[in-house]
């Protein structure tokens, strides 16, 4: 009979799947989907800021089409004041477009208070 020899693929293999586990556990927080970065954020609650604002100051009977949140419209002028300068589109009562008009709004966030308007205009 010949002598038995031990197979040592095996045991290869499992320490092989052993470190993947392993590795795989360590990076795991990679795959997790992270948080924004607080500045965009900050942009996007100033963007929605801005709109409540817009919204309020805009005549009512009037149609219009608000746009959607870009960062090329929202810009901070310091650590605590934020600019937002975006179109709106007037639209006639078939919600065709009949015109458009900037608006831009110039905010303050303070900690204690939230958020306060500073200027307001719709230019045409």
């Amino acid at each position: 009979m010949r002598p038995h020899r031990a197979f040592c693929g095996l045991p290869l293999l499992l320490a092989l799947l052993a470190a993947i586990a392993v590795i795989a556990f360590l990076e795991l927080h990679r795959l997790s989907p992270s948080a924004p970065p607080q500045r965009i954020l900050s942009e996007i609650e100033a963007w929605n800021q801005a709109l409540r604002f817009a919204r309020d100051r805009v005549d009512p009977t009037q149609r219009v089409l608000f746009p959607v949140y870009s960062p090329a419209f929202v810009r901070q002028t310091s650590p605590d004041r934020w600019e937002i300068a975006a179109p709106l589109d007037f639209l006639d009562a078939d919600g065709l477009p009949a015109g458009r008009k900037r608006f831009r709004v110039l905010e303050k966030w303070e900690d204690g208070k939230g958020w306060t308007l500073l200027e307001f205009s719709l230019d045409p």
